[in-house]
């Protein structure tokens, strides 16, 4: 469990950035109104779904096994 919370943690950043631009930022831009479907969409596709696969391809040597060379690495940032 405590390798999933460190997945969505480093994809967090990721999902609420893209949240943002794609579902608040982007229609305004393009004229399109924004409205409460459209945001609970976004908000469960960028935060929720997507940063979890962001993090989770940026942390693949966390589900590889062991190594300590890795663990060392992820545990400086």
């Amino acid at each position: 469990m405590n390798k999933l919370l460190k997945v969505y943690k480093s994809g967090l950043g990721f999902g609420i950035f893209m949240f943002f631009g794609m579902t608040i930022i982007w229609p305004l831009i393009d004229g399109e109104p924004i409205t409460l479907k459209t945001t609970l969409f976004g908000l469960i596709w960028w935060v929720g779904i997507s940063s979890f696969f962001y993090g989770w391809i940026n942390n693949l040597n966390l589900f590889k096994g062991d190594n300590s060379d890795s663990e060392d690495e992820i545990s400086s940032k």
